[in-house]
This record gives structure tokens, sequence and C-alpha cells, in this order.
């Protein structure tokens, strides 16, 4: 699993408000050029919040989102030390640990807009 070379690692929560929103087309579609891949740590964490936000089976069901594993030496070590640090008792943040250790944040992880610009970036893009 990489986060570099065109790929997208999304995590539960922008997974979450863009399909709440009724927004995941819209971010299949603007990262169309990409792999987009989900940890199976994220996917554990959307399958035990579909009961109480039904709208996060949209998710669960979307093709274009490949569902990789976290299990090589080189992401193990990394999402047990992340696991260590941020997963409190309650089981909250494992997504997170899949995700950054992927190292996501020394990659090309961006958006295509600043903090704050999505509403003219989209209309920009036509998506309005």
């Amino acid at each position: 699993m990489t986060g570099a070379g065109g790929s997208h690692v999304f995590d539960t929560g922008p997974l979450s408000h863009f399909a709440k929103a009724q927004w995941l087309g819209v971010l299949k579609l603007i990262t169309s050029e990409v792999r987009c891949v989900v940890p199976d740590t994220v996917v554990a964490e959307l399958r035990a919040g579909r009961a109480e936000r039904p709208y996060l089976g949209s998710v669960l069901e979307a093709s274009w989102l490949e569902v990789v594993t976290v299990s090589s030496p080189a992401e193990l070590d990394p999402f047990a030390k992340f696991h260590e640090r941020l997963v409190g008792c309650d089981g909250r943040n494992v997504g997170e640990c899949g995700v950054l250790a992927d190292d996501l944040l020394i990659n090309d992880y961006r958006l295509p807009f600043q903090v704050g610009g999505f509403e003219s970036w989209a209309r920009e893009q036509g998506l309005e």
C-alpha cells in the first residue's frame, strides 16, 4: 500500500462527510485519474458505524475505492506505533493508524484547493 505515485488514501472522516452530503460521485470524479485506496482498518470503522449512519453503506459499496490490507512489515511497524499513541480505550482512531501507516503525511496527499476554497474550486470545475 502506498500513497505515492498517483494514489489517494482515504480515511473514515472525509469519506463519511462526502457520503452524508451525497457527494461521493463528485469525489469519484475528481479522483478518477488516480488509484483510490481505503485501508482495511477504515473499512472496519465504516462497517461499525453503518447501523447509526446508513449513508456509510454507499462508501462500502463504492467499487472505485480499492480496499487494501495493512499487512507488510513496513506497514505493520508504523501501524503499531500509531495505534499505541492514537487509539484510546474506546477503540477510536484505528482507521487513522491504517492511513498513517502508509506514510501519508510525507507523500503527495493534497486537495485540489486551499482551505475554504472548495466552493469556488467546484464552480470552476463546472460542478455546481
